[in-house]
């Protein structure tokens, strides 16, 4: 296994483990449609900035057309 960045007190093995416990958390279903719907709900200014960044993409993307 490679990683870029091994921490003191933990093995490649260790970082990795902990790496997909965080990953399968933040990615389960429950947790993306709250994320979902903060963004399209108005619910905090995270949201705002991600749905003004999400905007700002599309607009120039359809501009470059």
């Amino acid at each position: 296994m490679h990683v870029v960045f091994e921490p003191k007190n933990m093995s490649p093995d260790d970082l990795q483990k902990v790496f997909f416990q965080m990953w399968q958390k933040s990615y389960t279903t429950k947790k993306i449609l709250k994320r979902l719907t903060a963004i399209f709900c108005n619910k905090d200014s995270e949201a705002q900035n991600i749905r003004t960044e999400v905007k700002s993409k599309d607009y120039k993307s359809r501009s470059d057309r």
